[in-house]
């Protein structure tokens, strides 16, 4: 009776740590990677939306402001007021997430550019809204 208790107490040990190594380690290495890889894309995306946030408002108090007050804001300006405001945001971005982009193969020059625009339209939303108000 005893031999047959240490018996089925071996095979119950052997059948845990083989349920442990070969499902649940690998599950929660899987959860970890995943885990890692939205923090690090939220970081990326925290960073590029402050990036583009301050590089809007830079441009424009400097350079879209003058460009109004000189009569120099058409497309050409608006163009310019763009590339400033692109270079701005490419000159401030950490190593890190410039890293990150690259191991992603995503095109930064065009995200940066949809994030701008739209950050412009939001802006633009809001003071209409209040505007209107």
């Amino acid at each position: 009776m005893h031999e047959v208790l240490q018996w089925l107490l071996g095979l119950l040990a052997a059948t845990v740590s083989a349920v442990v190594t070969g499902v649940l380690i690998p599950a929660l290495v899987r959860w970890l990677n995943s885990k890692t890889h939205h923090e690090k894309q939220k970081a990326v995306i925290t960073e590029i939306g402050n990036l583009v946030s301050q590089s809007v408002s830079f441009i424009e108090q400097t350079v879209v402001s003058q460009l109004k007050a000189d009569g120099g804001w058409n497309a050409e300006g608006q163009k310019e007021a763009l590339n400033r405001a692109v270079q701005n945001v490419f000159d401030h971005i950490s190593d890190k997430t410039r890293n990150i982009i690259s191991a992603n193969t995503v095109d930064i020059e065009s995200f940066i550019i949809q994030s701008i625009e739209a950050e412009i339209e939001r802006r633009h939303n809001i003071n209409n809204i209040r505007l209107k108000t």
